[in-house]
């Protein structure tokens, strides 16, 4: 029997084109496909595609087409050109940002397994792309793919510093949003007993300037002028009540060697082992007898030596903790550190975001601790040994001091403060023969490569420093903001003519106990500072908003304490039992 086939009545419509709107037959239940009047029709219904996956675009308007699933069944007149083929001139897509990038086609080992030469060494094919069109998953994956391999270096290499350190440990960044925030250590203990009476913050000391022997007009250097015709009255007094002068130069300075000029990568000088001579470990300020006669006859009104000094002019570029001891009486301001302070000690990657205490073991030789020991013993060896024994200039009174030379000099700030500073001359040139001009004073200094991958922008001394030193320069100031600015202010302090600065760099990574120069860097302090982009007056005026600070309080003795974990220097009142209890 074959099937019998019954129309439906037909419904015609008395009141114009179309069905008729009072029609409720079976019809109403018949799939359609869905369309839109600006669509091309070109099926009533489609029985035979696929569901359409919804859920898999989500951000798209799943009726923003209502045609699209009759569009491959639509008639249009093509003309019949198979005899020829075009080239497909469209760009290669591009992969995008994500998920599809990791692994894909660079990986090895088949369908999610791990593999090599990936920029993240290749994940398998899970997350592949299809070879040929660069979009979609593929189950297959092939190894190799030196050109993304390459490429994916560059992506890296313009990334590092980011996201990433490169030395085994990452910034924070969006997938470290669970990870504690880093806790530094301070450099003393507050006790209980001792009263918070006042705080800076360090934008506070970031804005303040003083302008020292400099002209100026409305706040602003007047740069090549010699006319005072714009300058302001009250600038024209501060400036006119500034001075510097130098009461008394102390011990003997010795010669430079001017051999370490000429190092270079190909020709270094291995730096002596063995701890550093005692002579040049100076004398404490409280045991200095010209201090105490200058403090006696009331030379100045505030006393510090270059060391302190230095770290509160540059204490708007620290990042660890610090302290000094203020004591305060009618007359006078003294400004000293703790027996068992470490502000004299040399500190490594301070400002850098690449090493942090917390990913490295205390006991490992890259420890922060471990690195500021290894950089001062550094800078002792390498002052004894780029000095010779002829000496340059001996001073009038040379008890005081033996192989360093103090040059004590009182320098007015305006508004009655008078600051007393004793401060360091490590050696001098030799003066040429037949010559009447003075030897130039040298500040001599010292940088430690201890690994050259520590890093984002970190180069090998051993490749870059010839051909790019300017770059390495820019690098460790960066890293090194603090100590870099704080020898800046000492040789300001000091009247230095040059500063020397060598790259010491260890002989093998892993090993902290043998070194070598690579090279020596020579300045002038004010053109260093101008191309590292530190200003004179902001020096002084952050050392000014701190002397102001601590005339404001009453007499007594304080602590000037660097907090670690927040950007403030707090002033706590306390006694001299709590310090050395601390």
């Amino acid at each position: 029997l074959m099937a019998s086939l019954e129309l439906q009545p037909f419904c015609s419509s008395t009141d114009g084109w179309g069905p008729a709107t009072n029609f409720k037959g079976q019809a109403s239940q018949v799939p359609f496909s869905l369309f839109s009047k600006f669509d091309r029709i070109g099926k009533p219904a489609d029985f035979v595609s696929a569901p359409q996956a919804f859920n898999q675009e989500p951000r798209r308007d799943r009726y923003a087409a209502y045609g699209a699933s009759s569009a491959a069944f639509s008639y249009s007149q093509q003309d019949d050109e198979t005899s020829f083929s075009l080239v497909d001139t469209r760009p290669k897509p591009k992969p995008k940002f994500g998920i599809q990038r990791i692994g894909g086609t660079r990986g090895r080992g088949g369908f999610r397994g791990r593999g090599r030469g990936g920029a993240w060494g290749g994940q398998g094919a899970r997350f592949a792309q299809d070879p040929r069109s660069g979009t979609g998953p593929s189950l297959s994956a092939s190894g190799g793919g030196s050109a993304d391999a390459a490429q994916a270096q560059n992506q890296r290499k313009k990334s590092k510093g980011r996201w990433d350190t490169g030395r085994g440990g990452r910034r924070f960044g969006p997938r470290d949003w669970d990870r504690a925030p880093r806790v530094n250590q301070p450099s003393i203990k507050v006790q209980e007993d001792w009263v918070e009476v006042a705080q800076l913050s360090i934008q506070q000391l970031e804005a303040a300037t003083l302008p020292f022997l400099e002209k100026t007009a409305h706040g602003k250097r007047m740069r090549g002028r010699t006319d005072d015709t714009s300058e302001d009255e009250s600038s024209k007094a501060l400036r006119e009540s500034q001075s510097v002068q130098t009461l008394f130069e102390s011990g003997i300075v010795h010669c430079y060697d001017k051999g370490f000029d000429r190092v270079t990568t190909r020709n270094s000088i291995k730096l002596r082992s063995g701890p550093a001579p005692p002579k040049f470990s100076g004398i404490h300020p409280g045991q200095d007898p010209l201090m105490q006669k200058l403090h006696a006859d009331k030379a100045g009104n505030i006393y510090a030596t270059d060391t302190v000094l230095s770290l509160l002019m540059a204490a708007a570029q620290s990042a660890s903790g610090w302290d000094i001891v203020i004591r305060k009486t009618k007359d006078s301001i003294i400004l000293d550190r703790r027996s068992s302070s470490l502000i004299g000690f040399e500190t490594v990657n301070e400002t850098g975001q690449d090493l942090t205490a917390d990913e490295v073991s205390p006991e490992s030789i890259n420890h922060p601790v471990q690195l500021m020991n290894e950089a001062t013993s550094i800078y002792q060896r390498f002052l004894s040994q780029a000095v010779r024994d002829s000496v340059a200039v001996e001073f009038d009174d040379v008890g005081a001091a033996d192989s360093i030379a103090y040059r004590y000099r009182r320098f007015e700030l305006g508004e009655g403060k008078r600051l007393l500073v004793r401060s360091e001359v490590q050696a001098a040139t030799e003066k040429a023969s037949g010559s009447d001009s003075a030897p130039q004073l040298l500040s001599i200094r010292s940088l430690l490569e201890f690994d050259a991958k520590t890093g984002a922008g970190v180069s090998d001394w051993r490749q870059k420093l010839d051909a790019q030193r300017g770059y390495i320069i820019a690098t460790e100031f960066r890293n090194n903001a603090f100590k870099i600015t704080r020898w800046i202010a000492q040789a300001i302090l000091a009247g230095i003519d040059e500063i020397r600065m060598a790259f010491v760099s260890r002989v093998v990574p892993t090993d902290p106990k043998h070194h070598v120069v690579l090279g020596v860097q020579r300045f002038k302090p004010l053109e260093f500072a101008q191309q590292v982009g530190v200003k004179q007056s902001s020096l002084w005026g952050s050392l000014n908003l701190i002397i102001e600070t601590i005339v404001s309080l009453a007499d007594g003795t304080y602590l000037l304490f660097r907090d670690p974990n927040e950007p403030l220097l707090r002033f706590y009142s306390v006694s001299d039992d709590s310090i050395d209890q601390a």
